[in-house]
């Protein structure tokens, strides 16, 4: 196994599904219930939901376990990056997002992120003031602001966006990262020496992107090196 090519190493490690299983912020109990409601088939036909939040809040982690889960209960749903969208406009193409189905959903919710990337542009506000009409499903929206902060030219789409329903997520607290970390090795078969998480969470950017990429690379270098991951295997492996 130690000849076994990175292309596979990494596929075998690769990080799990974000789902709402794995989803960790108790301060956010009240958006995750209300997505899981709506990606289990409650009625969605006029529901326009905002989630605001800092970076690391887990915007994004709620949206794609909303996907997910709505596509077990048979309701399509679609997945669209509005910042990789506008970034790939200005380029002169328009990427497709793996994660989102071939055509629009039907009765399914619309799942937008990083909405205020397209603030400002009319012709994109337009198209999203269109949506908002003609969706017949629930639109969830996620955005670092609140909806009014971002530089909208349509009083009317603003408006509109003010009258959603909005959650503010707070970043996961000490108690929440400290069983991301071990939710994340117990799922690779990591065993942490006692003195690690506490460690992790001292050393590392608090968020559950950075954290969740340290178990990784822990996990790979332990299967390669056959070690137990140690406080002074951690500081080798991850630098610090």
């Amino acid at each position: 196994m130690s000849d076994a090519p990175e292309q596979l190493l990494l596929r075998v490690l690769q990080p799990g599904e974000q789902v709402f299983d794995n989803f960790f912020g108790r301060a956010n109990d009240e958006a995750r219930a209300r997505l899981q409601r709506l990606a289990a088939g409650e009625p969605g036909a006029g529901v326009r939901l905002w989630l605001t939040g800092a970076a690391g809040a887990g915007k994004s982690h709620l949206l794609r376990a909303t996907l997910r889960a709505a596509a077990q209960s048979g309701r399509p749903a679609r997945y669209l990056s509005i910042g990789d969208l506008a970034q790939a406009r200005a380029r002169g193409r328009a990427p497709r997002d793996p994660a989102e189905p071939a055509v629009a959903p039907a009765q399914g919710p619309w799942l937008l992120d990083d909405v205020e990337a397209i603030a400002g542009d009319v012709h994109a506000e337009a198209e999203l003031m269109q949506l908002w009409n003609e969706a017949a499903g629930a639109i969830v929206f996620a955005s670092r602001l609140h909806p009014g902060g971002g530089a909208w030219q349509l009083p009317d789409l603003r408006s509109r966006l003010l009258a959603s329903e909005v959650f503010r997520l707070e970043p996961p607290d000490d108690d929440d990262l400290h069983g991301l970390l071990l939710a994340r090795a117990a799922a690779v078969g990591l065993a942490l020496d006692d003195d690690v998480v506490p460690y992790l969470l001292r050393r590392l950017p608090r968020d559950p992107h950075s954290l969740s990429r340290a178990i990784e690379q822990l996990d790979l270098a332990s299967w390669r090196q056959r070690r137990r991951v140690t406080l002074p295997f951690v500081r080798e492996v991850l630098g610090i």
